[in-house]
């Protein structure tokens, strides 16, 4: 999806620097009244949209860590279920809706308006989990473990830090190119619950988890346009790109153990395994938003 935003930030630029080049610019919508008011200063808005991931997936990786060595055979068998039973990937939604505030500054020269930023949202369906049968066979053994497998993650919000190159196409009509820092409250979890074939009574069930939660720190992307409606209030439609990394969760897996026995892993485990999960954190997203700028600065900057 970065080439969505790519062309988009293309087709920006391309328009701004059809307009910043073409013969009479400054005369092309005739003389501005006296009284035309300027885009500079400080504002404050609303903004409701959505957003959608690229990859919402949970992926996680199993790898034998415990083989118990007076039975290696069975111990190894073991440990390589519980790790192959791990490893897998889970699709979850990528939808959510969104809605917040952001606050900025504009500076206009001419038909060119620079600025900066600074906005939050908050995700309304971002918290999705999901869960899928698991079967792994013993290899060399007529066993094998059965049960399920769990991922959720989770996005509570995104923020933004951006700088904003805009170019007035008319008095009251902005087009804009936009990048700067995003970030965000990420979190995942991954378990699983699995029996051993030969039942609760010769083994325990093997119940596991990992977890991570962070608040992530990458980059956005993205343009947009601004609509003038009154000297002080405007409307604005606005795509952007985020990409924030990833969040990884490792954990050893609870070990498959003897009833009674599981606290002495020499007499009673056979083998374990350690799984790693990890989810990446980047999509789109679009809204629509609402500005009121403080100030009505009539007459600084009219366009010529």
């Amino acid at each position: 999806m970065r080439n969505m935003a790519l062309g988009l930030a293309t087709a920006t630029l391309t328009l701004m620097a059809g307009y910043a080049f073409a013969d009479g610019m400054p005369t092309r919508y005739g003389p501005a009244p006296c009284c035309a008011s300027s885009w500079t200063g400080f504002y404050v808005g609303i903004n409701a949209g959505g957003t959608w991931d690229d990859d919402a997936s949970v992926h996680s990786s199993g790898a034998v860590s415990f083989v118990n060595p007076a039975f290696t055979a069975g111990a190894g068998a073991v440990a390589d279920g519980i790790a192959r039973m791990s490893t897998r990937s889970i699709d979850l939604s990528s939808a959510s809706f969104l809605g917040g505030v952001q606050a900025g500054y504009n500076y206009q020269m001419g038909t060119i308006v620079t600025g900066i930023e600074t906005d939050i949202q908050w995700l309304g369906n971002s918290n999705d989990n999901r869960s899928v049968p698991a079967f792994t066979a013993l290899n060399g053994f007529p066993e094998s473990y059965s049960g399920t497998v769990t991922a959720s993650r989770d996005l509570d919000y995104i923020g933004t830090l951006r700088a904003r190159l805009g170019l007035l196409v008319n008095r009251d009509t902005l087009v804009y190119l936009t990048g700067g820092m995003a970030y965000g409250d990420a979190s995942l979890k991954y378990s699983v619950r699995a029996q051993e074939s030969l039942g609760p009574g010769v083994y325990v069930p093997l119940v596991a988890s990992n977890s991570a939660a962070s608040t992530l720190v990458g980059g956005t992307i993205g343009a947009g346009s601004e609509v003038r409606m009154t000297s002080n209030t405007s409307i604005k439609g606005e795509y952007l790109f985020y990409d924030l990394g990833s969040l990884t969760a490792r954990g050893p897996w609870t070990q498959n153990c003897v009833p009674g026995v599981c606290a002495d892993p020499a007499a009673g485990a056979w083998g374990a395994a350690t799984v790693h999960s990890k989810g990446n954190f980047e999509g789109q997203l679009f809204r629509v938003g609402l500005n009121f700028k403080f100030g009505d600065d009539r007459g600084m900057e009219p366009l010529k």
